[in-house]
């Protein structure tokens, strides 16, 4: 299950009384919205800045943010915007703004597949040194009255956590999978890279995977292939969620996983 959070945010030299708007549309995966309701304006060479932070309750892959921003005064996007911002687990990325100006930022999270958003925390980092913090936020979150004097900017840290699921008795084999691609859920594709999937260096695509005879990282690629398309399958009631299937792949238990994808296949 997803959440859909918005979360916007003026990044400028003052900071002053933030409050929640209301959920968007799911296909928006996670945002965070805060809303400030007081003039900003930024001075050279100060450069305000919009740090993202990853975190995983158990691990997980690399995440995109899609940063939108808009100039208060002209409407206009500045130079640079909107961008992708990828952020690894436990990691941060800072991104910058033009000085001077004012600027209205929107940030959406896109929630892997077989993850799901938990809550962020919102921080924030002034010219003297002082530091505040608000949240942890999940829906709704109320962000009021920061006030804050000589913002030089906006650090927001996203927790998710794997979608709860599997406990099925179906799965279909490596053989399945690599003889009929038609069946393929959508979210996935035979060009897909393994690596981007499941991290680590083998650097094939899917069907490629499972495709590959032997041991080791072959056998984990075959049997990791075969369980993430089993589980994101609506029509197989898989051992295993999604999340579940990148985790044992990356723990190296293709034990469990192969036994789940002889369990019979009901396509």
């Amino acid at each position: 299950m997803k959440y859909g959070m918005a979360v916007c945010i003026v990044l400028a030299l003052f900071v002053s009384a933030c409050d929640s708007q209301g959920p968007v549309a799911p296909e928006l995966a996670s945002e965070a919205q805060l809303k400030a309701q007081d003039s900003f304006s930024k001075i050279p060479p100060e450069l305000a800045t919009l740090t993202l932070c990853k975190v995983y309750t158990t691990g997980g892959p690399d995440v995109t943010f899609t940063v939108v921003a808009t100039d208060f005064t002209t409407g206009s996007p500045p130079p640079g915007f909107p961008q992708d911002v990828v952020v690894a687990d436990g990691a941060c990325v800072e991104v910058a703004f033009p000085d001077p100006g004012r600027f209205n930022v929107f940030v959406t999270e896109n929630v892997p597949a077989g993850y799901q958003f938990v809550s962020y925390t919102e921080d924030f980092v002034l010219v003297n040194g002082t530091t505040g913090s608000l949240g942890p936020f999940t829906e709704n979150p109320n962000m009021m009255a920061i006030n804050v004097s000589g913002d030089r900017g906006v650090t927001l840290e996203y927790t998710n956590e794997p979608v709860p699921g599997g406990g099925g008795d179906e799965g279909c084999t490596p053989g399945y999978w690599k003889n009929h691609v038609e069946d393929w859920p959508a979210a996935y594709a035979p060009t897909d890279i393994f690596s981007d999937i499941f991290g680590g260096s083998y650097d094939v695509d899917l069907l490629t995977a499972l495709k590959a005879g032997g041991g080791g990282i072959k056998r984990a690629g075959r049997h990791g292939t075969a369980a993430l398309l089993s589980a994101a399958h609506a029509g197989v009631d898989y051992a295993y969620s999604i999340a579940e299937v990148i985790a044992l792949v990356q723990n190296g238990d293709i034990d469990a996983l192969e036994a789940a994808n002889e369990a019979g296949c009901p396509l």
